[in-house]
């Protein structure tokens, strides 16, 4: 079994048939050191999911070690009780939760898109790709399988990745980004863990601040939405942008800001800057005010 720099995770009674095909991690019992690590193509990607799933995914990818090979047909396994710590949930809560979740999450899909353009990869929907010319198109699942135990010594979530996942996820040696669990499964929108990762994965500068300008379809590709979904820009303002970032400003240990460029029809996109900070201050006046976010029309 792998043990080094795995996934933070209680110890379970494992079913035996599988013992010798399991990934497990070694039993931290300070989750703070739960971090899923994805090359930044991964973090591009255009897909949907719930919130539940999203958080699922990290953390199998946590358990992980993004410095090895894994080998194909390894299994994952990662602890609910974890999961219910990280979430802020009862354990029969978590328990209900991954399981409604696996029953969708074995097929959540990508679309990989070979492009003309090679910076151009992993989109949901082949038919948002006509505008653009297309090589190749490859229809993937991100997990072979999911399964569920519930009992009364071992309560896991374990995961077996699709193949031409695992690039992405091991034996990583550059351009990837760190995601800290603990930073993440508090949020309760796809679209806020969506946007850490996206505006994180960039480097950050001498005093350590994360931006990103991001073209509109950019946005909506990391949000995973359709070309119906939130059409009207004050909507998609609204429901995806500054919900986000209220959310991130208020949960993650950076001070969050965003800017838009241009206006009306020339709206050419959105900056976006995650500032680390110690202390935050709020203001209450009838509403949460945050300081230095731009909300313009």
């Amino acid at each position: 079994m792998v043990e080094e720099e795995l996934v933070t995770s209680t110890e379970e009674e494992l079913p035996m048939s599988t013992e010798k095909e399991l990934v497990v991690s070694k039993k931290i019992r300070d989750l703070k050191k739960g971090i899923a690590v994805f090359d930044n193509k991964f973090i591009n990607a255009f897909y949907r999911m719930t919130l539940t799933q999203k958080r699922l995914l990290n953390m199998a990818v946590a358990a992980v070690n993004a410095k090895q090979i894994l080998p194909k047909g390894k299994r994952v396994v990662v602890s609910i009780d974890d999961f219910a710590q990280l979430s802020g949930l009862s354990t029969q809560s978590a328990v209900y939760r991954c399981r409604e979740a696996a029953a969708d999450l074995i097929s959540v899909r990508v679309v990989d898109i070979e492009y003309v353009d090679p910076n151009v990869m992993l989109r949901v929907n082949a038919k948002s790709a006509g505008h653009k010319e297309v090589k190749r198109i490859s229809h993937l699942n991100f997990f072979q399988e999911v399964e569920v135990l519930d009992t009364e010594s071992s309560k896991v979530i374990t995961f077996m990745f699709s193949d031409w996942v695992i690039p992405y996820i091991a034996k990583l040696d550059g351009n990837f980004t760190k995601v800290h669990l603990e930073h993440v499964n508090p949020l309760t929108s796809f679209y806020s863990m969506r946007l850490y990762e996206s505006v994180v994965l960039q480097m950050p500068d001498a005093a350590g601040v994360h931006c990103r300008l991001m073209k509109l379809s950019e946005l909506r590709d990391i949000f995973g939405l359709t070309d119906e979904k939130y059409k009207r820009w004050v909507d998609f303002k609204k429901r995806c942008i500054v919900s986000s970032v209220d959310e991130l400003h208020e949960k993650t240990p950076f001070d969050w800001r965003f800017e838009t460029i241009g206006k009306g029809r020339y709206l050419q996109g959105v900056l976006f800057s995650a500032t680390p900070c110690k202390q935050k201050e709020f203001i209450f006046d009838g509403e949460l005010k945050l300081p230095g976010i731009h909300c313009d029309e």
